[in-house]
Parts: structure tokens; sequence; C-alpha cells
């Protein structure tokens, strides 16, 4: 089966609802291998980095600063936090730091994934259906 065939037979205008509905799946299964290869990423980022409480000190031009196990981490923060406040984080040994809340879990992960790959396909079975005619194209 050539590439133009799965397209034709795939096509909003002309194919039946069911074969909207295996779109849609195989859409769903490739977000999951999408989630996993997330989680899996993030896994292998983060590895060897330890869980500490970080002591916020301050906000710099280079973002936020924290003591964390006796050592100075720099944490990117969409809201600042008061000076002094606790805050469990994950430290590499390369002196990396982020927020034990930004890491990712699978449910998260798979359900970034699934988002990424069904929406892609949505948008692109609407376009396929607004930039056609009455007919796809042969």
């Amino acid at each position: 089966m050539k590439p133009s065939d799965v397209a034709r037979a795939s096509h909003p205008r002309t194919a039946a609802a069911r074969t909207q509905v295996v779109v849609l799946l195989l859409a769903v299964l490739l977000g999951l291998g999408f989630g996993a290869l997330l989680r899996y990423a993030d896994d292998r980022s983060w590895s060897g980095a330890t869980t500490t409480t970080a002591v916020i000190t301050g906000l710099r031009s280079d973002g936020v600063h924290a003591m964390a196990g006796g050592a100075d981490v720099v944490l990117h923060l969409a809201k600042v936090p008061a000076p002094g406040t606790e805050l469990a984080v994950e430290v590499r040994p390369d002196g990396r730091a982020r927020p034990v809340s930004y890491r990712q879990t699978w449910g998260g992960a798979l359900l970034q994934g699934t988002g990424l790959a069904v929406g892609l396909t949505i948008v692109v079975q609407l376009y396929r259906y607004a930039v056609t005619g009455r007919k796809p194209a042969s």
C-alpha cells in the first residue's frame, strides 16, 4: 500500500466515520509513545539528582537564588517566592536545580504526548477538509 493510498482512504471528506475514528486511535497510540519518550527523557536528564530542601534567598538577574544542601542554586520559576520560603528541589551533580513539582509524571507525560498527537491530527484533518473541494485530489 502506497502512502497516497492511505491519504486517499483517510480523507475527511470521503472516508467513513469509522475510518476517522481509526485515524484518531492511531494518533492516541502515537501520543502514548511520545509521552513515554517525554518521561524517559526527563528521567535521563535528571538522573543522579538528589532531593533536598532549598531556602529562597532572593531574585537576581539570572533567576531565583536559593541555598540547597549548602550550595547556591538558581531556579527559574514563573512566580517568585518570598525570601526565606522553603521549597523541595532536585539538585544534579552539575549544579542544575528544579522544584520537585516540575518532575515529569507518567500521567502528565502521557497526557501531553497524547494531546500533542491528537491535536496535530485534528488540525491536519481539518486542514485537509478545508483546502480541498468536494473531491480529494487524485
